[in-house]
């Protein structure tokens, strides 16, 4: 008799929890062993970059941290000699350099074998997988073209109701470091100036011609 052992993992965003629990009930298998599948491609593609971001989303709307955790989360159930296969393998990979766990090993599975097909069969709009880099070097690109330095461009554009969305340092944070979430900037500022927020996702080439068609 197989021992499952019972643990969770974090996809990042719940739009994507939903989307994978949603398919798996349509193709009538278990979340459990849709990620099982998914780890067993990353285990033989030999292919073990990491290349996904932290997701950031809104949970202003979750009444308590259990709950933006819960939202986030999967609670799966496997073997455990399948699921020691795969600490023994992170443990290999991890470097100082290197942040992984169970949790981005899942996801960088999902980004590479699951979301695509998510994708083409509707159970999501676009990539929940952004690139965030991108995204920082396109919000400066725009700052740029308006000719407002940070702080001008802070104060005049990151308000809600007269309110400062974020402060001066944190979004400086955000901009210099690429820590914090940007998506509230983008949100605020797409909404301004009537911009395709994915777009600022694209590659900053793409983006340049967009925002010169686009301003």
């Amino acid at each position: 008799m197989v021992n499952n052992v019972i643990f969770q993992v974090y996809v990042g965003h719940p739009e994507l929890k939903n989307a994978i629990i949603k398919y798996c009930s349509d193709k009538n298998m278990s979340v459990s062993e849709c990620i099982m599948k998914i780890w067993q491609q990353m285990i033989d593609s030999q292919n073990f970059l990491m290349s996904t971001n932290t997701i950031h989303y809104d949970s202003q709307g979750l009444s308590n941290s259990r709950d933006k955790q819960i939202a986030k989360m999967l609670t799966l159930s496997m073997p455990y000699h399948f699921i020691n296969e795969i600490d023994i393998l992170i443990s290999k990979l991890k470097k100082p350099e290197t942040k992984i766990n169970r949790s981005l090993f899942t996801q960088e599975g999902i980004k590479r074998y699951l979301e695509p097909e998510l994708i083409m069969q509707g159970y999501l709009v676009s990539t929940i997988f952004k690139n965030r880099a991108n995204a920082t070097k396109n919000l400066e690109h725009l700052r740029n073209e308006l000719k407002l330095s940070k702080i001008e461009f802070q104060k005049k554009y990151l308000v809600i109701e007269g309110f400062q969305l974020i402060s001066y340092p944190q979004y400086c944070a955000i901009v210099n470091k690429g820590k914090g979430n940007i998506d509230r900037i983008l949100d605020i500022i797409t909404d301004t100036f009537g911009l395709d927020k994915q777009a600022f996702y694209d590659d900053p080439g793409i983006f340049n011609e967009y925002i010169k068609e686009a301003l």
